[in-house]
């Protein structure tokens, strides 16, 4: 390109940045003044009406209930060595059981006399002799509504001895008639040597 057509080119860039950077009158420099102080009215605060504030009620404690105190089951404990179980209280009923010292069972009643204890073996009623068990919180056993029929004798009817006739005639009454016995025979002489 000629150095003619640079020219009016350079001008015109030369003219705009010129204009660009033209330069601004700076103000008169002005004198600060210290701030003033405007008393403003005091406002006092409106009072608001007074609104029910709610009081937080206390959440509803539960009043711990005391635990029940378990009252202790009636048993009977086995204090000998072993202990015979029968279907009633009395000796003239059934023997259907035994237990062994040491064990424990439910206490469900009594007999009219206290002689008996009706005890709970494997789901079943059965009865033992007070002396053969001890019994624990029994201050309330009251008599067993379930006591069965004292069971009717079973002894096999005797027959009355009929007496023995006597013969018609009697017997000869015995003598003192020696009886004689013959002697033993004498000993083989043959018989140790043999033959």
């Amino acid at each position: 390109m000629p150095a003619r057509s640079l020219l009016p080119l350079t001008a015109l860039l030369f003219l705009l940045a010129l204009a660009a950077c033209r330069g601004q009158a700076t103000p008169a420099a002005q004198l600060a003044l210290p701030p003033t102080w405007t008393p403003t009215p005091y406002q006092s605060p409106t009072p608001l009406p007074p609104t029910a504030t709610p009081i937080p009620t206390p959440a509803p404690t539960d009043t711990p209930i005391p635990a029940p105190t378990a009252t202790p089951m009636p048993k009977v404990a086995i204090v000998v060595e072993r202990a015979t179980l029968r279907a009633g209280p009395g000796l003239e009923y059934e023997q259907i059981g035994a237990v062994k010292q040491g064990d424990e069972f439910l206490l469900l009643g009594r007999d009219e006399s206290g002689g008996w204890w009706q005890i709970r073996v494997n789901q079943q009623p059965m009865w033992v002799m007070n002396g053969e068990a001890e019994a624990r919180h029994a201050e309330g056993i009251a008599v067993a509504a379930d006591i069965p029929p004292a069971p009717a004798s079973t002894a096999t009817p005797t027959t009355a001895p009929t007496p023995t006739p006597l013969p018609a005639t009697r017997p000869p009454a015995p003598t003192n008639t020696p009886v004689i016995t013959a002697p033993p025979p004498p000993p083989d002489a043959c018989a140790s040597i043999g033959g």
